[in-house]
């Protein structure tokens, strides 16, 4: 279905947080379960290989459960998903993704918390989209699929993981 032909049909219906946001809901639920397909909202990711033992040391000093990806973390609640992310950024591991939709901290710098709780991980989800959009000036798959990457090969891959998702909602 072509992009635009998908606003039109949904009749520009837009998700609306403290402020406005632009971003149809049914593409922040897309985004979201694309990232975070459990939609649970307390993993912390490291993306930095060469960290990650400094990562592992880190963690062992918070309440935590390991999962079946080493390099992720369930911090179990809001609190401890703040302080643990907190201090990894004190030790300049900042090649992060927290949260409900897996937002790279390294990239978009908001207030911790912000990530952890559902209502305000939605607003800020909404605004990272929206930078995107400002900056490729337009509405596309491939622009909602810079929210993983803007390498072309990596792009493509996560556009199709996007739509495939977005389809399954649409059948829902």
């Amino acid at each position: 279905m072509n992009f635009i032909k998908f606003l039109i049909f949904f009749g520009l219906q837009i998700q609306v947080f403290a402020t406005q946001c632009i971003v149809p809901g049914i593409l922040l639920e897309t985004i979201k379960i694309t990232e975070n397909e459990t939609l649970y909202p307390f993993y912390i990711r490291t993306n930095d290989n060469e960290k990650l033992n400094k990562f592992n040391e880190i963690i062992k000093y918070f309440n935590h459960k390991k999962t079946e990806d080493t390099m992720v973390v369930d911090c179990i609640n809001s609190d401890n998903c703040t302080k643990l992310a907190t201090a990894l950024i004190k030790e300049n591991i900042t090649n992060l993704d927290l949260g409900l939709f897996q937002i790279n901290y390294k990239s978009f710098k908001y207030q911790i918390h912000s990530y952890f709780d559902e209502e305000l991980a939605n607003f800020t989800a909404c605004k990272v989209i929206e930078e995107k959009i400002r900056i490729t000036k337009n509405w596309s798959w491939e622009t909602l699929a810079t929210y993983h990457s803007l390498t072309p090969k990596l792009n493509k891959i996560y556009k199709e993981k996007l739509i495939k998702n977005y389809i399954k909602l649409l059948n829902k």
